[in-house]
């Protein structure tokens, strides 16, 4: 299978692929900028900003989404932000 990983980058994702490492799936990872880690099992790493429309060419059989931004208080100037990542 073909798994998709967004919020690759953050906390949660890079421990999520790790825990990935030994799966006999393709993992792919998605992320608005480059994993720091050494991730070299990841099979593709797509930079994107998930709030832009975008498509990737390839199919993927199951997609963790992961990505979201981290608001401690979500006020007018935030909640657009916070609902196209979190919800979109």
């Amino acid at each position: 299978m073909n798994i998709l990983v967004t919020g690759a980058s953050g906390f949660i994702g890079q421990a999520f692929l790790a825990s990935l490492k030994e799966s006999p799936h393709e993992i792919f990872a998605l992320d608005k900028k480059k994993c720091d880690g050494p991730q070299n099992f990841v099979k593709d790493f797509y930079e994107q900003d998930i709030t832009k429309s975008f498509s990737l060419c390839r199919r993927f059989d199951i997609c963790f989404h992961l990505a979201a931004h981290n608001f401690t208080h979500v006020d007018k100037d935030s909640i657009k932000a916070y609902e196209a990542v979190n919800v979109g």
